[in-house]
């Protein structure tokens, strides 16, 4: 293979008629998400492509593999799954809160597997999704196309607030091509740097570890470790990461001095108590 995908997919639901997404009455299916788009892509450019991926055994997860495969990408490692079905999401506002606990942990579970890592534009300052964009202000081809649907994809592609002040918060003379919300200006590079519990602190001090660590980044070693149920806990070298992706605080092992967390980890007696939606990375040497 010239390139494998790995990642999910999506079955896309594109309106007949334009209107909000309550009001349309009938919708023609596609496909999204990044890692089949761009293996179809590139199977359409003449390269040999996988794409590897587990959906639901269903009619959604029919309608994903046939589409992916008739661009002549080898869908042969995708999994089909008949206790998940394939999710479908129509996206609304969500709980910001929660959201960033859960962006911040999973930013650090990534960065700790092999592997190259990709930021996406603004996830390095926690940016939000900008949901209430009007009608007139949107610019993505997509959306014209869709006849006008709620969604796609101008809500994560407003420019990055680098200043508190500013017709663009700092982004450039000109102005922003997409407005910018106003309570962005305390999510800008200017009012995140110094921070210590800023998001875009979190990324610095992560990316600096990971260049640091020997066990980080290059080779592709993980050992599994022990943990509660929910958690996450794997080895590599003297680098040990601990995800938990549950609900409730659980208690597991201080593996060695912290190096970096997600959220407040407490640690009394060779314990560490790892709050819900939080990575911990520590370091045994």
């Amino acid at each position: 293979m010239d390139v494998v995908a790995l990642g999910e997919s999506m079955v896309t639901f594109l309106p007949t008629r334009p209107g909000r997404l309550a009001d349309v009455p009938s919708f023609d299916r596609a496909i999204g998400g990044a890692e089949s788009n761009v293996a179809c892509g590139l199977a359409a450019a003449g390269f040999t492509v996988r794409w590897v991926s587990r959906v639901g055994a269903d009619g959604f997860g029919d309608h994903l593999v046939e589409t992916i495969g008739g661009y002549g990408v080898d869908v042969s490692a995708v999994g089909r799954d008949d206790s998940r079905p394939t999710g479908v999401y129509f996206r609304t506002a969500g709980d910001r809160e929660l959201g960033l606990r859960r962006a911040r942990a999973a930013t650090l579970l990534m960065l700790a597997l092999p592997g190259s890592a990709y930021i996406y534009q603004g996830e390095e300052l926690g940016l939000p999704d900008v949901v209430d964009l009007a009608d007139e202000d949107r610019q993505d081809p997509a959306y014209f196309r869709g006849a006008g649907q709620d969604g796609f994809r101008d809500g994560c592609r407003v420019p990055i607030p680098w200043t508190r002040e500013g017709s663009s918060y700092g982004f450039g003379a000109g102005g922003s091509w997409l407005p910018q919300p106003s309570q962005w200006a305390e999510l800008s590079v200017e009012a995140q740097t110094g921070d210590p519990n800023s998001t875009l602190e979190l990324y610095r001090a992560a990316l600096a570890v990971r260049r640091a660590q020997p066990g980080l980044g290059a080779g592709d070693a993980v050992e599994w470790l022990r943990a509660p149920e929910g958690v996450l806990a794997f080895r590599r070298g003297e680098f040990v990461c601990v995800a938990n992706t549950g609900g409730e605080s659980v208690t597991t092992p201080a593996y060695g001095r912290l190096l970096l967390a997600s959220g407040e980890v407490a640690e009394v007696d060779g314990e560490a108590k790892v709050p819900a939606d939080t990575t911990v990375w520590w370091t045994t040497a």
